[in-house]
């Protein structure tokens, strides 16, 4: 919120760059998570917890919806637009309210993964417009480019050696990720040397 007061233009800056991390990140933990979640289901729960694994798969998208939902809540709050939040919370209360009892009757627990994903997702969105119609631009197309054509990259990469060892698909997949990322120059050079500074010392 300091930097909201202080410099309006910084916020913004602060607010795209953290926006598109996360949308660079999430993918990176939904791609590895997909490949080897029946592995781990497996090698941890046992074959009576085997239909949890369809669970998973839906609740993968809160890896890339819980940070956005974050973020944009900060950014909402930073800003002294808590109004905003509290609105988007409460229509994301509504469809939860909907969609929980609805699909768990007819889906059962997997209804109930769904639910979850959507009322969360819906907040997320209502959080997104309010920023973008009441605050500034996020400019989210442009974030979303390069990342975007790298899952569909490292999408047909699974396809094709989806035949190789989960662990060892799981970790060529996340090089395939982080490649194309790299070769498209998601990464801005001063990000790259302050990453440098923090891996080196």
């Amino acid at each position: 919120s300091r930097v909201f007061v202080t410099s309006l233009r910084k916020y913004e800056q602060l607010s795209r760059k953290l926006i598109g991390y996360a949308v660079i990140i999430a993918p990176f933990c939904m791609i590895a998570l997909a490949v080897i979640s029946d592995k781990l289901v497996m090698l941890f729960f046992g074959h009576e917890f085997k239909g949890s694994i369809d669970v998973l798969y839906i609740l993968i998208f809160m890896l890339f919806i819980v940070p956005l939902n974050g973020l944009l809540g900060n950014i909402i709050t930073a800003s002294n637009n808590q109004k905003y939040d509290l609105i988007s919370l409460v229509i994301g209360s509504i469809v939860a309210l909907i969609l929980h009892p609805l699909l768990a009757y007819k889906l059962g627990y997997i209804g109930t993964g769904i639910a979850t994903v959507v009322s969360l997702s819906v907040v997320t969105y209502s959080q997104f417009y309010f920023v973008n119609k009441k605050m500034f631009s996020l400019e989210i197309l442009r974030s979303i480019k390069k990342p975007a054509a790298a899952i569909i990259v490292t999408g047909v990469f699974i396809l094709v050696f989806r035949h190789l060892n989960h662990f060892t698909l799981g970790f060529l997949s996340i090089t395939v990720y982080t490649a194309v990322l790299v070769l498209t120059r998601t990464f801005p050079k001063e990000d790259i040397k302050l990453f440098r500074k923090i891996v080196v010392g």
